[in-house]
């Protein structure tokens, strides 16, 4: 992402990092001091308070013209993503012992369920975070919750800021949002899709603990 649309963020918010200075071919700046949310260890009425924040967060940023220049993602070229995804995850899925019942039901959500769910729902493009995850959620130390990491800002439908958080965190999200049936359905769609998306990632990273953790989630999904 280009550095100018990143400048103004801070302008809405106190709780992401705040850009100070800028040169040619860098930028200094602010950041949130806390834990990554990957890192914190939560009780279930800990991480629904952090879905609240998360939804009012998003709230929010969505109503934030987006800045020019900034990436723009349609519904095809984003099918076109996940697609392309798939393929680099699949063969380690196939490594994984699914069973033939699985790996039919994956190809079929990549094939069929998500290209036909996502047009037939339409496209609801906002300013998005664009990889709120877990690991770019920050717990700061005077208990509020800070984000990071906007390099994959850009425009998206709005469903694809919800996609990547954990299931508690997710439904207050929502919740505090105020998302109607529309935008859950298209959570619930781009949700069974993110930890097959996640996996060739944490192959690269060499991450074994994180593939087995998504491989049951895959698995639970398509249940």
């Amino acid at each position: 992402m280009s550095k100018r649309p990143l400048l103004s963020f801070h302008l809405f918010f106190d709780n992401i990092p705040k850009i100070e200075w800028r040169g040619d071919d860098y930028i200094g700046y602010y950041g949130v001091v806390g834990k990554p949310l990957e890192k914190a260890d939560l009780s279930i009425d800990a991480e629904r308070k952090v879905g609240v924040k998360i939804g009012e967060f998003l709230k929010r940023l969505h109503s934030i013209t987006p800045p020019n220049g900034m990436k723009r993602l349609s519904i095809d070229e984003e099918i076109d993503e996940h697609r392309q995804t798939f393929r680099q995850a699949k063969p380690i899925l196939l490594h994984g012992l699914w069973s033939e019942e699985d790996s039919r039901k994956v190809t079929t959500l990549f094939a069929l369920e998500m290209p036909l769910g996502l047009r037939k729902l339409g496209f609801d493009p906002v300013l998005c975070h664009g990889d709120l995850g877990a690991q770019n959620i920050i717990l700061k130390d005077d208990g509020d919750v800070g984000f990071i990491d906007f390099g994959d800002a850009g425009v998206y439908d709005r469903a694809v800021d919800f996609m990547w958080l954990e299931r508690e965190q997710q439904e207050e999200a929502l919740e505090a949002y105020g998302a109607d049936d529309v935008l859950r359905q298209k959570v619930a769609i781009r949700r069974k899709l993110a930890p097959v998306l996640n996996m060739p990632y944490f192959r690269d990273e060499d991450n074994g603990r994180e593939l087995r953790k998504h491989m049951k989630k895959i698995h639970n999904a398509l249940v």
